[in-house]
This record gives structure tokens, C-alpha cells and sequence, in this order.
């Protein structure tokens, strides 16, 4: 009979034991789904962000490409601006050497003018 109770509180205490280590395994078991949560949200969290840098980097490489070319195209418009400048001022100068031969074919015109009269009106007295 002792060994009946003995084996009875045996079986209690064991009871009690698997109780406690089955309810330390349902909260470890809910605490690994907690974790595999929070680490699932962290990888797609991590894979979301990884997208959106190379997104990020392929807009700066394109930027990049874009900046160069309008650098390019902005070189090649100045020098085409410097060329027609240069152009311009040449024109301007011949413009210029014309306007004072014309000035010096008017002064030239006018003092032969004023001769032909002087000599008319000393051929007239």
C-alpha cells in the first residue's frame, strides 16, 4: 500500500511535471512563431529595402548618364555660341572698314564737289 501512494504521488508529481513542461513547450512553441514573425517582417523588410536602393541606384546612374550628355551637349552649344561669336565680331569688322570707306568716299565726293563748284564759279567770272 505504501508503495501504492508512493507510485500514486509519483505519478502526481510526474503528472504535474509533463503539465508544466507541456505548458513550457506550448509558450516556447508561441514564442519561435513570435520570432519567425518578427523575423519574416525583417526579411521582407530587408528585401524591400534592398529594392529600392537599386532602384535608388539606377536613377543615379541614369541622372548620371543624363547630367554627362546635357554636360556634353552644353560644351559642344558653347563652342557653337564661341564660333558664331567670333563670326559676329569679324562681320562687325568688315561692317565697320566698309561704313569708314564709305565715310571717306562721301568726304572724298564732297571735296571734289566743292572743287568742280570753285572751279565752275571761277570758270564764270
Amino acid at each position: 500500500r505504501e508503495n501504492t501512494q508512493k507510485l500514486q504521488r509519483q505519478l502526481v508529481d510526474t503528472t504535474k511535471e509533463l503539465s508544466h513542461s507541456q505548458y513550457q513547450s506550448r509558450k516556447l512553441e508561441q514564442l519561435l512563431e513570435s520570432t519567425r514573425s518578427v523575423v519574416d517582417d525583417y526579411q521582407k523588410k530587408l528585401e524591400l529595402s534592398e529594392t529600392e536602393q537599386e532602384t535608388l541606384r539606377r536613377r543615379i546612374r541614369e541622372m548620371e548618364r543624363a547630367a554627362k550628355a546635357a554636360k556634353e551637349e552644353s560644351g559642344q552649344r558653347i563652342e557653337e555660341l564661341e564660333e558664331a561669336l567670333q563670326e559676329a565680331e569679324r562681320l562687325t569688322d568688315e561692317v565697320r572698314e566698309q561704313r569708314e570707306d564709305v565715310e571717306r568716299q562721301k568726304q572724298i565726293l564732297s571735296e571734289s564737289r566743292q572743287s568742280q563748284k570753285n572751279e565752275t564759279a571761277a570758270q564764270q567770272k
